[in-house]
């Protein structure tokens, strides 16, 4: 949600030529993409087997500068055919929308449905959750590095 609303504060800067809004929409941008990094590079530790966190995290910062530098390579291309306001608009919509559903997709999958949920107690079994499973069955076996040998 900061980023999707730094995105629309530095649209608005450029017909508005207010400084302000420019040094509001950077530093929440800033601020809402380095939540998502710091949260996926989180997420990314969690889920990777111990023995392929370095493999994963190298992968990620690839992904990370790629995300970065391919987008102002494309905005530059797309100023030269039109204007940089028209550029700058068409990547902060684009963006914003990516942003608002991952959003919500992530709330949405952080919160389990209620006939998942199983009280916890000395009687209850707690069984896995689908997803858990999943995750689970996805790790490749134990001798194989997997990810990118």
């Amino acid at each position: 949600m900061l980023l999707a609303a730094g995105l629309l504060a530095l649209v608005l800067a450029a017909p508005t030529h207010s400084i302000s809004l420019l040094v509001t929409g950077a530093v929440l941008a800033g601020a809402g993409h380095g939540v998502a990094f710091l949260a996926a590079q989180d997420e990314l530790t969690r889920i990777a087997p111990a023995q392929q966190r370095a493999e994963v995290s190298a992968a990620f910062y690839v992904c990370i500068y790629l995300g970065v530098s391919v987008p102002v390579i494309g905005i530059g291309l797309v100023a030269v055919a039109t204007t940089l306001f028209t550029a700058v608009t068409t990547f902060a919509a684009v963006t914003g929308a990516g942003a608002l559903i991952l959003a919500a997709w992530h709330l949405r999958s952080a919160t389990p449905p209620r006939a998942r949920q199983r009280p916890a107690g000395p009687d209850s079994r707690q069984e896995p959750h689908d997803d858990q499973v999943a995750a689970e069955t996805a790790r490749p076996p134990r001798g194989k590095t997997g990810f990118l040998t």
